[in-house]
């Protein structure tokens, strides 16, 4: 009998599952919500997992490490579910703003993609600036290295590096335009001065008088002088 107790123990226990991704690091109300289950506050070094609900609140960040080595930032007052299958990442965003910086760029077997209410956005580089506006449901995307290709409403959109367009909820892609962002915008993702090693071709910081003047977004061509900003931190592991 007393063979048959650990036996039976053993098989009431839960299995213990592989985490997805892991936030390495949170600030402000932060809340994890798995699938079928109750929010709870999430702290630095959570595993998070497959159809997992992440959400920031007011003056929040959240950064999300994957076992690729793939960071996702998420601004303040966002909300994205990770959908998971196979060697496929989706995350399904229902608002906010993001940063995601993939580690390699995705292969024929692998893919990444971003899912809004109004498109979605395939990534064909390694980094992306997603916003979604919460009232209107209209999404907007950037690819800072690589082209990203967008569909929405059954119309396809390839957009090359630098360029930033907008979709408005229940209509094609509008055509994109030059990438101009505010100076020090990448801030708002960081927590504690890192980008978790998201590295991002932003241009040189503005002359002095100029710091509220948008400042466009190119690319750098290969080989060319690395951003300040893609190299100020180091690579993130998931603990």
């Amino acid at each position: 009998m007393k063979k048959i107790i650990p036996f039976l123990l053993l098989l009431a226990a839960p299995s213990i599952r592989a985490a997805d991704a892991h936030l390495i690091n949170v600030k402000g109300p932060v809340t994890v919500k798995p699938a079928g289950g109750a929010s709870y506050d999430a702290r630095h070094g959570d595993p998070v997992y497959n159809y997992d609900e992440i959400k920031t609140g007011p003056d929040a960040a959240a950064h999300l490490s994957f076992k690729d080595g793939t960071a996702v930032l998420m601004k303040s007052d966002s909300d994205l579910t990770i959908v998971k299958k196979g060697n496929d990442v989706v995350l399904n965003v229902a608002f906010g703003e993001l940063l995601v910086g993939l580690k390699y760029k995705p292969s024929a077997d692998q893919k990444f993609r971003v899912k809004t209410p109004a498109a979605a956005a395939s990534l064909q580089g390694t980094s992306l600036w997603v916003f979604i506006d919460s009232s209107t449901k209209n999404a907007e995307f950037s690819s800072l290295e690589g082209p990203v290709e967008v569909l929405a409403q059954g119309k396809k959109a390839l957009w090359e590096p630098g360029q930033r367009g907008k979709i408005p909820f229940g209509q094609a892609p509008e055509a994109p335009s030059p990438a101009d962002f505010p100076a020090g915008f990448l801030d708002g993702f960081k927590i504690n001065g890192s980008l978790e090693g998201v590295a991002v071709a932003m241009p040189a910081a503005p002359a002095p008088g100029s710091a509220d003047k948008p400042v466009s977004n190119p690319v750098p061509a290969a080989g060319g002088p690395a951003s300040p900003l893609a190299s100020s931190t180091a690579p993130a592991t998931a603990p």
